[in-house]
């Protein structure tokens, strides 16, 4: 928290990105684990998108989303201050997303919302473990002035893009997301 803080102040930095590359296909530079944070002077296409869909909408729309998924069987893990869930429209096979149930913007979680979310994210990065894959995960939060629901996106790296793609921009995912939330709630 105090480093993305730290990096916002920095003049013309727009965005903090925290991210982790774990395996080959992740984009793995160093040997040991370690989480990346890089400040940006724009904001991402993505985030700004995902701002942009929550400004037109009367109510968060990550909250609706929560209390949807929260009784489908794409749900991977619920307790009570965080849910992960694969969602509809999986960009990668086994991809998984965490919220708090709690509506915050950035990274400023209680300490039993830190811990629920910790608690699911070892979950998913095991069940990842025991399969060999490689895998990103990231935050995603509102910088200063804005509103989007904090969470984190883990995105195992399993399935290769190619031209289909790349060329139109439109990913095909061979796993359905509720095989994902299935795989990932067995034991």
């Amino acid at each position: 928290i105090l480093r993305i803080k730290a990096l916002s102040k920095i003049k013309g930095g727009k965005y903090v990105t925290v991210f982790k590359n774990c395996g080959p296909l992740g984009g793995t530079s160093l040997v040991h684990s370690h989480i990346q944070v890089a400040s940006m002077p724009i904001l991402p296409p993505e985030i700004l998108e995902k701002i942009n869909v929550s400004k037109k909408s009367k109510s968060c729309p990550y909250c609706s989303i929560i209390r949807l998924e929260s009784k489908s069987k794409r749900k991977i893990m619920e307790t009570k201050n965080a849910v992960a869930f694969a969602p509809f429209a999986s960009r990668f096979n086994y991809e998984a997303w965490i919220f708090p149930k709690r509506h915050i913007k950035n990274i400023e979680l209680n300490g039993d919302e830190l811990y629920d979310i910790a608690l699911i994210l070892k979950k998913i990065l095991a069940k990842l473990k025991r399969i060999n894959a490689s895998y990103n995960f990231f935050f995603q939060y509102a910088p200063e002035g804005n509103d989007l629901h904090f969470h984190i996106e883990v995105t195992p790296r399993i399935a290769s893009w190619a031209g289909f793609e790349f060329s139109t921009g439109a990913i095909i995912n061979s796993v359905m997301p509720e095989d994902a939330a299935r795989f990932y709630r067995e034991k």
